[in-house]
């Protein structure tokens, strides 16, 4: 009996340990979940900024120039704002998986 008693204190503070661990990546995961949520709300709204007006034919005047210099801004801010979605969507990833693991 005493020697399960042992064993039985042995494996609390096992527990504990791992319970430790645990609320910490949670918390870590918490962390990252929030700041991808963040850069995500950035990037959707700089997307919905970048969506191209509509453009009659009265703006278009004599010819394309206008037409192809609002083309030219959109394209370079979508270009930057796909790198920044690449830059965050590993840690996104990391912190799915992690979740993962804890769920198992």
């Amino acid at each position: 009996v005493e020697d399960l008693k042992a064993k039985l204190a042995v494996q609390e503070v096992e527990l504990w340990h791992r319970n430790t661990d645990t609320e910490a990546l949670i918390a870590k995961i918490g962390q990252q979940t929030d700041r991808l949520n963040l850069e995500r709300a950035v990037a959707d709204e700089e997307e919905q900024r970048l969506t191209p007006p509509r453009v009659s034919a009265a703006d278009l005047g004599g010819g394309g120039a206008k037409v192809a210099a609002i083309q030219a801004e959109v394209s370079k801010q979508q270009r930057a704002t796909e790198e920044d979605l690449a830059k965050a969507e590993p840690a996104l990833q990391a912190a799915h998986a992690a979740l993962n693991t804890l769920n198992r």
